[in-house]
């Protein structure tokens, strides 16, 4: 999945690719970084950057267990920071507590 952005913020798309199976191609920007890294969990690209977007390509495209292994570890990454029944109560906790004011 290529989705190289120029925006701050964890694409939804991203996740939903580690949740199929599928090897996100991401830019390399501070929120996303937060949660994965680079050839464990992702390839960069900067956004507009054609020869980084085709090396990811072609990267994802030849190297097997490399994309394997990095497809099994986003099962497990997914689950911890994105599945709902695993996050709920911390949004909810999050939420309850913007509403007390003490954030």
């Amino acid at each position: 999945m290529v989705a190289p952005s120029l925006v701050d913020g964890r694409p939804n798309c991203m996740l939903e690719a580690m949740a199929a199976g599928a090897v996100p191609i991401v830019s390399p920007i501070a929120s996303i970084c937060e949660v994965v890294a680079e050839r464990q969990n992702v390839f960069f690209a900067h956004n507009l950057a054609i020869d980084e977007i085709a090396k990811a390509l072609l990267s994802g495209m030849t190297e097997d267990a490399l994309v394997d292994a990095m497809a099994q570890r986003n099962l497990v990454l997914v689950r911890e920071i994105a599945e709902r029944s695993t996050i709920r109560a911390r949004v909810v906790d999050f939420y309850r507590s913007l509403a007390r004011g003490r954030w």
